[in-house]
Parts: C-alpha cells; sequence; structure tokens
C-alpha cells in the first residue's frame, strides 16, 4: 500500500492507491470531517494531472488522453463525495467550517483548472474538464435550507455566558 501512494493513472498501483484512500476515508466517522479528507483527496487528483500532462505532452497519443481524463474522472467524484458526506454532517457549526474549508479548496482547485485548461499544448478532454468544472461549483453553492443554521462565534457565545444573558 506504501509503494502505491505516489501511483498514476495507467500505473499497476493506481487502483490499489485509490481503494487506500476510500478505505481512510471510510474509517473517518465524522461526516464534516470526511468531507475535508474527501476534498483533500480531489487535491491529490490534481497533483496527480500535474504529474501526468507533462507525459501527455510528450507522447501524444491517445492512450496519455485517457490519463488526464481518468485523473479528472476521480477529481470530480471526491468532490461529490466530500459534498455527499457534508451533508451527512448534523452539527451545523461542523457543517460550517467543512463548508468553508471546502469551498476554500474549491477556489484553490478552481484555479488549477483553468491554468490546466489555458496552457497551450495540454490536451485535456473537454467532457472531463467540464464535470470537474460543475463540480467544484457544487461546492461553492449554498447548502439545503435545513443545514442552513445561524451560528454565534465561541467569542460571542462566551460573551453573552459572562453577562448573563444565557443559561447554562
Amino acid at each position: 500500500a506504501v509503494s502505491s501512494a505516489h501511483a498514476l493513472p495507467g500505473e499497476a498501483l493506481y487502483a490499489t492507491k485509490l481503494a487506500v484512500e476510500a478505505t481512510q476515508a471510510r474509517f473517518v466517522s465524522n461526516p464534516a470531517e470526511r468531507a475535508k479528507v474527501q476534498m483533500e483527496f480531489a487535491g491529490n487528483r490534481l497533483r496527480e494531472l500535474e504529474e501526468v500532462l507533462p507525459i501527455s505532452e510528450d507522447i501524444s497519443g491517445n492512450k496519455e488522453a485517457k490519463r488526464t481524463e481518468e485523473v479528472l474522472r476521480h477529481f470530480s467524484k471526491d468532490i461529490k463525495r466530500a459534498q455527499e458526506s457534508l451533508k451527512q454532517a448534523g452539527d451545523p457549526l461542523q457543517v460550517k467550517q467543512a463548508k468553508e474549508e471546502l469551498a476554500k479548496k474549491a477556489r484553490e482547485y478552481e484555479k488549477k483548472l483553468v491554468d490546466v485548461k489555458v496552457n497551450p499544448g495540454r490536451e485535456v478532454g473537454v467532457a472531463a474538464m467540464a464535470e470537474a468544472e460543475e463540480a467544484l461549483k457544487g461546492v461553492q453553492e449554498d447548502l439545503p435550507k435545513e443545514q442552513e443554521v445561524e451560528i454565534q462565534s465561541n467569542s460571542e457565545v462566551q460573551t453573552e455566558l459572562q453577562a448573563g444573558e444565557v443559561g447554562i
């Protein structure tokens, strides 16, 4: 499993790498934390994309184009899994914190995708890129209404407790 950590799409250990990540995510019992882990895995896919693209540029061919598309498909799946995990979270404070972190990562990942898209000589499947961009947009959209809760910061609650405005 350790030797699979640096595997890239098309290599023998890539499926093992993805299976190890999926297992790691399953062991995170808190859905909000699991969403953060899955978003990190999406970041792993972008790093893989950066490694696969130079190979694709050097060796033009259908096989190499499939490698970039495979990375983008897995990226989209990781993003969607993070969104699904976040929907399962029950604690409004954890949801808010995780949503903010996921949105921050989504903006970072979006910049990387734009760089890949506009960089000349990089062949990336249009459909796979569109799917990845759509997945990122979903992260930045608001959660369903039942999960939107106004949350006071810890300092505000602390102030109210000290002033006797909130009972314990």
